[in-house]
C-alpha cells in the first residue's frame, strides 16, 4: 500500500525516526491561537487527517495532529508480529504524545485505529474473494516478553487493556472513539473501474454489513459500553456512513465517489463521508455548538 505523500508530514512509523513533539508543522492553531484536540492514531487516522482537519479549521477548532503507522494510540500495548514487533516504536511514539498532551491546552482525545485488527491479528477477508494484503498484526501487552496470535488468553488480555488506558485517559481528557473504519478487503479504485467498465459507466462497489459487524463485535460493545459509563467518552460512529441496515451493504464506491484509496484506507472522497460525524463527537465533548 502506497500512502498519498500530501499526507504523510505528520504521520510517522518504523522507517522514520520518532519525533520530538510538538512537531511545529503539525499544530494547527485557531484564532485565541489554543490547540484543544489531538488527532491520535495510526495510518487510518493518517488517511482521513486532511479533510478532518479542513473540516475543524472552517469551525476555529486547534488541533495537533499525529500518526504512527500500525500503532494502536493506547499506552501499555506493543506490536508482537514478527514483521514489525521488532522495529516498532509505537510504545515509545504513544508515551510523549500523551506527556506532551498533559502540558498543553489540549482536552480532548481522538483514537483512529484498526482496534480489530491488533485484536484479531488476521487481516480483513470480506467473504466475496477480497482478502486484504500484508502478513498478521497483533498486539499484547507491553509487560510480555512474548506473545503468540493464538495464545488462549491473548485477546482478553487485549480487549482489557483496550478498556483500562480509554478509562484512564477520560480521567484526563475528553476522548472520542472513532469506531472502526469498515475495511473493503480488495483494492476499490482497481474493482470500482473494472465494475465500470462492465457495467455501462457503474463503479458500483459494496462489501456485506454482517462482516464487518462480526469483524468489529468486540471492539465495538466496548466502546458502546464506555460511552454509556463514561460521561466524558463520545463515539462517533462512522460505519453508519458508509454501510446501511436496509440494505445489508457498505458501499466501497459508487457514482458520486470512490471512497477508498487501496484495500482499508479512505480516500478523501470516504473522508468526507466520516468527517461530519467525527466533527460532531468533538464539538460535543468540547461543549461547542455548530
Amino acid at each position: 500500500m502506497i500512502e498519498p505523500k500530501k499526507k504523510k508530514v505528520c504521520h510517522f512509523g518504523p522507517d522514520k525516526a520518532l519525533p520530538t513533539h510538538p512537531v511545529l508543522k503539525c499544530i494547527h492553531q485557531s484564532a485565541s491561537r489554543d490547540v484543544e484536540v489531538l488527532l491520535a492514531g495510526d495510518s487510518h487516522a493518517m488517511a482521513i487527517s486532511e479533510i478532518l482537519g479542513d473540516q475543524l479549521k472552517r469551525l476555529n477548532i486547534g488541533y495537533y495532529n499525529v500518526s504512527y503507522s500500525g500503532c494502536i494510540p493506547l499506552l501499555g500495548l506493543r506490536r508482537f508480529d514478527a514483521d514489525t514487533g521488532q522495529k516498532h516504536a509505537c510504545p515509545y511514539f504513544n508515551q510523549e504524545l500523551y506527556s506532551y498532551a498533559e502540558n498543553t491546552s489540549i482536552s480532548t482525545i481522538v483514537l483512529t485505529a484498526r482496534f480489530p485488527l491488533y485484536l484479531v491479528g488476521a487481516r480483513f477477508n470480506n467473504g466475496e474473494g477480497g482478502i486484504e494484503e500484508g502478513g498478521l498484526a497483533w498486539v499484547d501487552r507491553w509487560d510480555r516478553a512474548q506473545s503468540k496470535l493464538d495464545d488462549e488468553g491473548r485477546q482478553a488480555r487485549v480487549l482489557a487493556t483496550y478498556e483500562q488506558r480509554i478509562r484512564e485517559l477520560a480521567r484526563k481528557f475528553n476522548v472520542v472513539l472513532v469506531y472502526p473504519i469498515p475495511e473493503a478487503g480488495w483494492n476499490v479504485p482497481s474493482h470500482a473501474f473494472k465494475n465500470a467498465y462492465f457495467n455501462a459507466g457503474d463503479p458500483t462497489l459494496t462489501t456485506s454489513y454482517a462482516e464487518y459487524k462480526e469483524r468489529t463485535l468486540e471492539v465495538n460493545a466496548l466502546f458502546d459500553r464506555l460511552i454509556a459509563e463514561m460521561p466524558n467518552v463520545y463515539g462517533a460512529r462512522v460505519q453508519e456512513t458508509l454501510c446501511s441496515d436496509e440494505t445489508g451493504r457498505c458501499v466501497n464506491a459508487d457514482a458520486k465517489g470512490v471512497y477508498y484509496f487501496d484495500d482499508d484506507h479512505l480516500s478523501n472522497a470516504g473522508a468526507r463521508l466520516v468527517a461530519p460525524v467525527i466533527v460532531e463527537a468533538i464539538q460535543d465533548a468540547l461543549g461547542k455548538d455548530g
